[in-house]
């Protein structure tokens, strides 16, 4: 696969992974590039890391996650925009949509299963529109193993 650059608000990214502006800084954006059948899937997921100087690499368990899903890098867009957090009031976490479109639903179970499993606050950006189940289901599982690399590296 050959790799170029992705114009994403008018920056470049390299198909790998990105690395911070500065050693110091408390944000860690990782990009990752996936398929699924004949499908180019693209993740982008914002994590904070430990305030703590000696951790530079870990992430913050407490901190919110902003994740973008997509399949449309050309003209990468955020038509649904969800975020979610555990409230004192409700088992259940609670749900926003702050962009709706027909592809909230698929990021609304997502999304509180990653409050539910990680316990932080989160948005996700879903976009992908080919209504394939299987689809959905690799994405979502294929997220969650992401996630679990960069949480189990934070224990």
């Amino acid at each position: 696969m050959d790799t170029e650059p992705i114009s994403i608000l008018n920056q470049n990214i390299d198909e790998k992974v990105i690395q911070d502006d500065s050693e110091n800084s408390g944000l860690m954006i990782e990009k990752i590039v996936d398929s699924y059948e004949n499908v180019t899937i693209y993740f982008l997921i914002y994590l904070f890391k430990e305030q703590d100087s000696t951790k530079t690499n870990l992430v913050s368990k407490s901190a919110p996650i902003f994740i973008w899903i997509g399949e449309n890098v050309s003209a990468p867009s955020i038509d649904s925009l969800l975020v979610s957090m555990k409230t004192p009031m409700d088992n259940q976490p609670s749900l926003s949509e702050i962009f709706s479109s027909q592809l909230a639903s698929n990021a609304a179970t997502m999304i509180k299963r990653i409050v539910m499993k990680y316990n932080t606050q989160a948005f996700i950006s879903y976009n992908i529109s080919q209504d394939v189940p299987e689809l959905h289901l690799y994405v979502e599982k294929r997220l969650f193993q992401l996630l679990n690399q960069y949480y189990a590296a934070s224990k």
